[in-house]
């Protein structure tokens, strides 16, 4: 239902965006807001539910508009009503207080369903372009002769993968970042299989992929069990994605708890290649989960100085160019805290970006 290829292109090459995510609210005037878009859009190939079941029609549907989505309200696209994202009073506990009053929160595929994506033809800009890391880890040389490796994955909710499509049991079934990471070296080295867990691992030209990420983490409690988790995989790279629940960690306490995970990692694995996934934002209007997540980006970049065999995955740059764009909704999973397929792949893209030589 999807190419692989192209959901792993990064949003900053070339002209054309694949299946951009958009969920359409009204206004608080009853109005239905042009939807815009990563980049002023020139042409829009297709438009698609979020589920890719169901092609809507230009003309009827939508209509391109100053480089942005118009809805038509007498087509086919669901559009959400503004009181249904911003209700007036407490749902059964299903929302989240904003500055003044209140916003929904859903898990498993309520937005999912919800949501529409756009395939579009836009002008060549740079605007997403992170900035370039020569990648010198020591897996490079395992990678480049296809030898067996092992990539250990570990955080919080976000690398568990809700709510990624395929968590939730939901048509396209998108594997969640950790898995499309795994999926892209595997196309890019020419491997060839991705072999889970508790799968057997012998042979050659075999990726294991192992997820211990728990929901609901932080960073310390990643230090606490990173013994059981990570340490006793020895994986050739272990991949760190902490941040979102630590808003107001100490920029430096946090620094040094990463730094104390990976002395435990390589204690007995000195040659463990670490990736350092900086997290994505939550929902700016929510009152309870803001915080300082961008300061911890430069304490990452100070690790990968400090401690070499190091790439950082700045995730959190990405998305706040992205918000600068789009509105929050068109990207979340659950309108907390939890991407959708879209802001998934971006997590894989950008990852695969930092690791890959």
């Amino acid at each position: 239902m999807y190419c692989l290829d192209e959901y792993l292109k990064p949003i900053w090459q070339g002209n054309i965006v694949y299946d951009e995510s958009v969920m359409v609210v009204k206004d608080s005037k009853g109005n239905i807001p042009l939807q815009p878009l990563a980049y002023d859009a020139k042409r829009i190939i297709s438009v698609k539910n979020a589920m890719l079941t169901k092609e809507y029609t230009e003309g009827v549907d939508y209509l391109l508009a100053d480089g942005k989505v118009k809805i038509l309200d007498n087509g086919s696209i669901f559009i959400m009503d503004y009181d249904e994202y911003f209700p007036k009073s407490d749902e059964n506990n299903k929302v989240f207080a904003t500055d003044d009053g209140f916003t929904i929160w859903r898990e498993g595929a309520f937005l999912h369903e919800r949501q529409i994506v756009v395939t579009y033809e836009h002008e060549i800009s740079d605007m997403y372009f992170p900035s370039n890391q020569k990648s010198d880890l020591s897996i490079n040389e395992k990678l480049r002769k296809k030898e067996n490796i092992s990539l250990v994955f570990y955080g919080d909710s976000i690398t568990f993968g809700w709510n990624s499509s395929e968590i939730t049991n939901t048509s396209p079934y998108l594997p969640l970042w950790g898995k499309l990471t795994a999926l892209g070296i595997k196309d890019r080295y020419g491997y060839d299989m991705v072999i889970l867990e508790n799968e057997d691992f012998s042979g050659s030209g075999n990726i294991k992929y192992i997820n211990t990420a728990v929901s609901g983490t932080s960073a310390l409690w990643g230090l606490e069990n990173v013994q059981e988790r990570v340490c006793k995989y020895k994986a050739d790279m272990v991949f760190l994605a902490f941040g979102m629940n630590n808003p107001k960690m100490d920029p430096d306490a946090f620094k040094d708890t990463l730094c104390k995970m990976i002395y435990e990692i390589r204690k007995d694995n000195p040659s463990c290649s670490i990736v350092l996934v900086a997290t994505t934002h939550p929902n700016p209007y929510i009152v309870c989960t803001r915080g300082h997540r961008e300061a911890f980006v430069p304490a990452l970049y100070q690790i990968k100085d400090e401690l070499g065999n190091i790439a950082v995955s700045d995730m959190t740059t990405l998305h706040y160019q992205l918000l600068l764009r789009k509105p929050y909704h068109h990207m979340t999973g659950n309108n907390i805290n939890h991407p959708n397929d879209f802001l998934m792949r971006q997590y894989a893209i950008m990852t695969l970006h930092s690791i890959l030589d």
